[in-house]
């Protein structure tokens, strides 16, 4: 794991939204299992289907990875999380789905 706070932009990219990370709420994972996060392992898809499915109060806000689950914006795949899995929290109180 690493980038929780540190090394990390205040804004989410090409956005005013002010990233999770900056808040030290986020962490980004770029092994699974002693091998690097791509499409292709079957590890990292693993842990990305086990959070989707976490328990609520665990669950992540938002996830971001290789793959992408349609119907939830929060769960998001893009250019920089390609070898990564994003994980984040919001701000306590806030509303969950």
């Amino acid at each position: 794991m690493s980038v929780i706070k540190t090394g990390h932009p205040r804004f989410v990219t090409g956005t005013h939204k002010v990233s999770n990370h900056w808040y030290g709420r986020a962490a980004t994972i770029t092994d699974v299992d002693g091998r690097p996060v791509t499409r292709g392992s079957a590890a990292a898809a693993a842990l990305w289907d086990q959070l989707q499915t976490a328990p609520k109060a665990f669950r992540p806000y938002e996830i971001g990875a290789p793959w992408s689950a349609p119907g939830n914006p929060r769960w998001f795949s893009g250019p920089g999380e390609q070898a990564e899995i994003h994980v984040g929290f919001d701000a306590v109180g806030a509303p969950r789905s």
